[in-house]
Parts: C-alpha cells; structure tokens; sequence
C-alpha cells in the first residue's frame, strides 16, 4: 500500500498504541519533568510530518474540507466526548471516601478509564490542531521577513523546546511569584531562549542542513 494511503490507517494505530504506552507510564510521573507517556505521540507525528513533507502532502490536507471539518467536529465534540467518558466511567478517583482520592484512575493503569481518556486526548489533540492549521491557513496566509524567519526555524524550536523549557522550570522553582506570573515568564523566555538556540543551530555548518 502506497504512503499516502497508510497514513489515514497509521494515525488511528499509533493512537491507540499511545493508549496503551500510558498504562504503563502514568500522566504526571516524571523524570527530570520529561514525562514517558507522551514519547510515542512524538514519535509518532514527527513520522507523520516527515511523511506528510514529501509532495507538500500537509498543505493539501490542510487546503482540503476535511482539516476544517474534523477541526469544527473536534472543537464541539470533543468536550462532549470528555462528559460522556466521564459519566460512564464515574469520578476520577478509586477512594469511595469523600475527602480522600486515591490513585486517579484516567491517568494510568490497565482498565477502560486510562484508555478512553488517552484516546480522547490524542484524537482531540489532533483534531484541533488540524482545525487550527486550516484556519491560520485561510486566514493568516501571507509571509513577510519577520514571519518567514519564524517558520523557517520552528522546526529546531520544536526538537529543543523540551529541554529548554524543563531548564527554566527548574531555575525558576524558586522564585517567589504567583502562579500565572511564573507561566507568563516561562512561555516569554522559553520562546526567546528555543528560538536564540534554534538560529545557532541553523548557523552551524554540519546541523544547520538538518534545521
């Protein structure tokens, strides 16, 4: 079967196998704050994007009705799908106590909890990004030196964002500041210092043609 013909029977199988891969690695457990159970959705849409960039296959998908579509399905269903998961499966803590919350049964685990919540957040999480591509394509299409700069280095910002953001985190842990302050912080540095090292990278002579 040609690529361009896998890709719509890959997304659905590498979801699912995410669903799978967070039982085991529970949401919120991490080390160094990199949490496991994100790694395959990773790994997964940066093979997806490698495909997709042969024949400009993402412009195509994203001109196309059904980006628009499954974004607006998406936008509107998908918090109804998340009320319906969570009135099937019932509260998200297993302590019958009122007061006391045991392990939180949607974030890890072997059970219909986990897993219908995993898939939720990735086909939600894909949907919408979907719809926002399409959107920002009809509606902010147009490029200029600022924004060709930006897009011609998010490709470097999105492999080193990780690390440059746990960084910060950890620098910032001490500051004596509310909570929003500190996220303002971090999302204004963060971009400065992912994008200042994403042009190094695209100065340097043997990665720069990798970025």
């Amino acid at each position: 079967m040609p690529i361009p013909q896998r890709i719509p029977y890959s997304c659905p199988c590498a979801i699912t196998g995410y669903g799978h891969y967070s039982m085991f690695f529970p949401i919120g457990e991490s080390v160094l704050n990199f949490q496991f159970s994100y790694f395959p959705q990773y790994l997964a849409l940066f093979t997806l994007g490698i495909l997709f960039a042969r024949n400009d296959r993402l412009n195509t998908l994203i001109e196309s009705r059904i980006a628009k579509n499954i974004g607006l399905i998406t936008l509107f269903g998908g918090p109804l799908l998340l009320g319906v998961i969570l009135i099937i499966g019932g509260g998200p803590s297993d302590s019958g106590i009122p007061g006391e919350h045991g392990p939180i049964l949607y974030f890890s685990g072997w059970s219909l909890h986990a897993f219908s919540a995993a898939l939720w957040e990735q086909f939600t999480g894909l949907g919408l990004a979907l719809g926002m591509l399409a959107w920002f394509k009809m509606k902010c299409d147009f490029d200029n030196k600022i924004t060709h700069w930006i897009s011609s280095r998010t490709f470097a910002v999105y492999v080193i964002h990780a690390p440059v953001i746990v960084w910060l985190t950890i620098q910032y842990h001490s500051i004596a500041i509310g909570s929003f302050p500190k996220i303002l912080l971090l999302s204004i540095t963060g971009l400065i210092v992912s994008f200042t090292f994403a042009e190094l990278l695209k100065r340097t002579w043997k990665l720069g043609r990798f970025f």
